[in-house]
């Protein structure tokens, strides 16, 4: 019977579900600004308001990009509950100003549940200058650290958010890959945790190493390696023209590429636990 009232709600756009659905929650936590709740209305002057419809029929598994350059995707959450469909509406728009502002919305059996919002801005973001951002993938985590569902299965306690970061500037660029942790805690999805898998930076200047940084996860102990990778390094490790990652950014080239940088004597090693903020994070106090 409930399977039935959701699809002739999906179907007719009449009812509104509220409870017990699953929640995002802590993207603040990434200068995101929550913008809605579960059956919350969205603000009217919102740019993006066709593409958040309060029931998604359809999802957009293949990027989308409409004439005035909104890019929408939707990516899957899979192994979480067999008998639920989560989806993340992504939404990507550069506006006149040449501001990149990127929308995530949670969707469960169709319907809308939170919505959050984020932007780069160094006066709203602790004067830190930060990556745009958009979802590369999202995937389980090792299943062996899951918790059993009502129907004595397992399901992953953490899924991994693959976030792909870019910033450029006339002189200088950076691109960045980080996974953030999501847990599973009752009927939330909460962001608990994060590591930069591959950060590739090149400082101005033409003439300027690029800046090779990547982290790696043992127990609650997050090991970080770093490098200033001149040319013979590069092309040693597949990257022979690197000012191509200025227009093109592959998540597996990137990550493979920065283990073969970071693997040598070269790089300087230190650590941080699990738990400690990172620069792209809110400090614990505000």
């Amino acid at each position: 019977m409930t399977r039935w009232i959701m699809a002739a709600a999906l179907l007719f756009g009449s009812v509104t579900v509220t409870s017990a659905q699953m929640r995002l929650m802590g993207l603040d936590r990434f200068y995101f600004d929550h913008m809605a709740g579960p059956g919350e209305q969205l603000p009217g002057l919102l740019l993006v308001l066709d593409s958040l419809p309060d029931n998604l029929r359809w999802p957009t598994v293949d990027m989308v990009q409409d004439e005035d350059g909104t890019i929408v995707q939707d990516f899957p959450i899979v192994g979480l509950d067999p008998d639920r469909e989560l989806w993340i509406r992504e939404i990507r728009v550069t506006t006149k100003g040449g501001v990149d502002v990127l929308w995530w919305a949670l969707y469960d059996g169709g319907f809308r549940s939170d919505l959050w919002t984020y932007a780069a801005n160094r006066i709203r973001h602790d004067r830190k200058v930060l990556n745009d951002y958009r979802l590369n993938a999202i995937v389980e985590a090792d299943s062996e650290a899951g918790t059993s569902s009502d129907a004595g299965l397992m399901r992953p306690r953490n899924l991994i958010l693959q976030v792909a970061g870019e910033l450029d500037t006339p002189d200088a660029w950076r691109r960045s890959g980080y996974e953030w942790i999501l847990t599973v805690r009752d009927d939330s999805l909460v962001v608990t945790g994060v590591r930069t898998v591959f950060d590739l930076h090149r400082p101005a200047g033409e003439a300027s190493p690029i800046e090779v940084s990547g982290e790696t996860a043992s127990g609650d102990v997050i090991q970080i390696a770093q490098v200033a990778a001149g040319p013979s390094l590069l092309e040693a490790c597949g990257l022979s023209d690197p000012g191509e990652l200025a227009w093109e950014f592959s998540w597996s080239q990137l990550s493979t590429a920065t283990e073969c940088l970071l693997a040598g004597p070269e790089a300087k090693r230190t650590a941080r636990s699990k738990d400690d903020r990172t620069f792209i994070e809110r400090e614990l106090s505000r």
